[in-house]
């Protein structure tokens, strides 16, 4: 299979899931099914592209490309339960415009913003469909190893920072430890967990393009999430989340 065959593939395949999971939350009147569910077309079309390397045998499977299916299977299985506070403000837009083309019955319009939408999915999580069509070499090397213990240090911040987040009382504000030296420790341990799965595709044959998807992830987490998660704060507790530490990072975390 050709390069663009396999993108072709996977696209559609990632397309058609998020369809049916935007038909389902339709037909459930439920939006939390969107926003609950909302990576697995990615789990769906990654699975699909491991397939169709193996079925085509289009190259051999690597080490590196078994580490980051596994890293990346154990994410988007995490963001069922987690990511609660995050991905409401990611799909609040979206899902107001596609209530409102359902309320004029303009499906067309509604079938476009679900192109859009997998479109950016498509984009962001691009090194995983790179890493399973060419992956490169079967060993690991240096810089593969670099990524995997990058990637792990970021998933274990994310899970240390839900940890605290899920034991800390309601409206209490998290400011202490790592929360007084990180702004958002939980979102610079998402950008440390692609950062690795970034690095290991570079052992994968003609993977420099995906770069773009980490770029795009590092500015949704950076200038949309972190902005409006502050503005919760400041709603809140009604101070501003701005203060400094001697590391120059904002401190703070919104607890909901």
């Amino acid at each position: 299979m050709s390069t663009f065959e396999v993108l072709v593939s996977n696209f559609f395949i990632l397309f058609l899931s998020q369809l049916i999971l935007v038909y389902g939350s339709i037909r459930k009147k439920s939006p939390r099914i969107l926003i609950r569910y909302f990576f697995l077309p990615i789990l769906l079309s990654m699975t699909f592209g491991f397939l169709l390397q193996y079925i085509y045998e289009v190259s051999e499977i690597s080490n590196r490309q078994i580490i980051a299916n596994i890293l990346l299977l154990l994410w988007c299985t995490k963001s069922l339960f987690s990511y609660k506070s995050i991905k409401p403000i990611l799909l609040n837009s979206i899902l107001s415009e596609m209530r409102l083309d359902l309320d004029q019955k303009n499906y067309l319009n509604l079938i476009k913003r679900v192109i859009k939408v997998s479109s950016l999915q498509f984009i962001c999580f691009s090194f995983i469909y790179a890493i399973n069509y060419l992956s490169g070499n079967l060993a690991l090397n240096l810089i593969d190893w670099v990524g995997l213990i990058i990637a792990l240090l970021g998933v274990s911040l994310e899970i240390y920072c839900e940890t605290q987040i899920k034991t800390t009382k309601k409206n209490h504000l998290l400011s202490g430890g790592i929360w007084s030296r990180i702004h958002h420790p939980n979102l610079f341990g998402i950008i440390l967990f692609f950062l690795g799965l970034q690095i290991l595709t570079i052992g994968a044959i003609g993977s420099k393009w995906t770069v773009i998807g980490f770029f795009i992830i590092f500015f949704i987490l950076q200038k949309i999430l972190m902005p409006e998660l502050d503005k919760k704060l400041l709603m809140r507790f009604g101070k501003e989340p701005s203060t400094k530490t001697s590391y120059g990072f904002k401190k703070a975390l919104f607890i909901k």
